[in-house]
């Protein structure tokens, strides 16, 4: 099977260069408007309505990383990687009923801040770097790889490197810019899309391979079960609760 080739006109690229504009242009804005100090930049001064938060959730958890890297994952063993997404849902009833409240109390910003309430300033500063150093190379770095991966493929002028610095630069300034207020918006914007986008390519894909029925065809049978025994060797069912477990990170 050959490689993808993809043919993007000047709209295409305009269309993305608007974008980007506008998001920064956005921060821009919010960033005049910011007053409250750190609650109005950590929480937006406590303003935002429950839909917005809920879009913003959904943008942040189901980045880039999650649609090349689940779809990758999902190739190469199957549909059993999406327990790492329906225990998420589990872990979430959970902190809104038990440690929700807590932090609503308490009425901090940040988690390093609640645990600087609740111990001293050492757990504070040794969460803080834990989770900067997790993020910068994990979380971040998985989802920026995904997006300059997918750029970089779809058009001949950004290469893997140019593309992930380009995406990093344009969320750094409206992140660094307008703070929570911002990052909101944009990903609510970013979730419709996400939304809109994997309907579209679900249906578009569907009909590509002839249904439902032929979805699964010529697919291992090991790859078609969401559940594996005890004896798989990379998702077991046992092990689950190791997925669980880190839900709550």
């Amino acid at each position: 099977m050959g490689e993808a080739k993809f043919d993007l006109s000047w709209i295409d690229f305009t269309v993305v260069a608007i974008y980007f504009c506008a998001i920064i242009a956005h921060g821009l804005y919010v960033s005049r408007k910011l007053e409250g100090g750190s609650e109005g930049y950590f929480l937006a001064g406590r303003s935002l309505p429950w839909y917005l938060i809920g879009f913003s959730l959904f943008a942040s958890n189901m980045s880039g990383s999650s649609f090349v890297g689940l779809m990758g994952g999902s190739y190469a063993n199957g549909v059993s990687i999406f327990n790492y997404e329906w225990t998420a849902a589990f872990v979430l009833i959970l902190f809104a009923i038990f440690i929700l409240p807590s932090y609503l109390r308490a009425k901090i910003s940040t988690v390093p801040e609640f645990l600087e309430f609740r111990y001293d300033v050492r757990s504070r500063r040794a969460f803080s770097l834990f989770t900067i150093l997790a993020i910068m190379f994990i979380d971040t770095a998985g989802a920026l790889y995904a997006g300059g991966l997918v750029i970089s493929n779809v058009t001949e002028y950004l290469n893997i490197w140019t593309a992930v610095a380009a995406l990093a630069l344009v969320a750094g300034i409206y992140t660094i810019l307008g703070g929570l207020s911002a990052v909101v918006v944009t990903d609510t914007v970013q979730a419709i899309l996400l939304i809109v986008g994997a309907a579209a390519l679900f249906w578009i894909g569907l009909d590509e391979v002839g249904g439902w029925s032929n979805l699964f065809e010529g697919v291992p049978d090991a790859k078609q079960h969401l559940i594996l025994p005890a004896s798989d060797d990379f998702l077991p069912w046992t092990g689950l609760w190791g997925v669980i477990l880190l839900g709550f990170y």
